[in-house]
């Protein structure tokens, strides 16, 4: 009986460098995949400020200054939104956040207590009229417009202002509560978009090619 005998040669020389290219992605490779991952999660931190959302989509509770005024909560100056950045960490990864020193309050929430004090207050005196209507004596400013009979016939003023004068009053400690409203972190369409930057990233480094 003869025999037979197949003899198989295959150059693996491709593979070899494909796992040469992944051995090393990460000196060669990772800073740029981690520095496009940041780019996307401050996009998304910022896109948060606009929808006034948390990253599951919950929208934030209003601020007393944004319901008074009819802004955008945590957005007045719109310092906090361009503060947002990121940098990449050289053992991997990303660390993301703002330098803004009150941030991480209006990230978390939290409680401010603010110390008893002593303060000057600058009051000048208004323009106070006295007119008839219907047999009662109202009280108008200048403009005519009514004016409570309890208010005070001063009004708050700059220090400098002409005909000011000061009262020290006594202020007692207090606490004001903030409500937290995150902007940071991944919601699951983040997830998937940065899945799809890693796949993208590892496939390049795999094939040699640009991501």
């Amino acid at each position: 009986m003869t025999g037979a005998v197949l003899e198989l040669k295959w150059d693996d020389a491709a593979l070899r460098d494909a796992a040469r290219r992944l051995v090393t992605f990460d000196n060669d490779r990772a800073a740029k995949m981690w520095d496009a991952i940041g780019h996307v999660t401050v996009s998304q931190a910022q896109m948060r400020f606009d929808t006034q959302t948390d990253p599951s989509g919950a929208p934030w509770k209003p601020s007393q200054r944004a319901k008074r005024t009819g802004g955008q909560t945590l957005y007045e100056e719109g310092f906090l939104y361009a503060s947002q950045t990121y940098n990449v960490l050289g053992t991997g990864g990303i660390e993301e956040g703002s330098n803004r020193p009150y941030a991480a309050m209006m990230q978390f929430g939290g409680d401010i207590t603010m110390y008893a004090r002593g303060q000057d207050i600058y009051r000048n005196a208004k323009r106070i009229q006295q007119v008839e209507r219907s047999g009662h004596t109202i009280r108008t400013n200048k403009n005519g417009e009514e004016i409570g009979v309890n208010l005070s016939p001063y009004q708050f003023v700059k220090a400098n202002s002409k005909g000011s004068f000061a009262t020290h009053v006594e202020i007692p400690e207090y606490t004001i509560h903030i409500d937290p409203r995150p902007y940071l972190g991944i919601s699951q369409e983040d997830g998937v978009e940065i899945t799809a930057i890693a796949v993208r990233h590892l496939g390049a480094a795999l094939l040699g090619t640009r991501p």
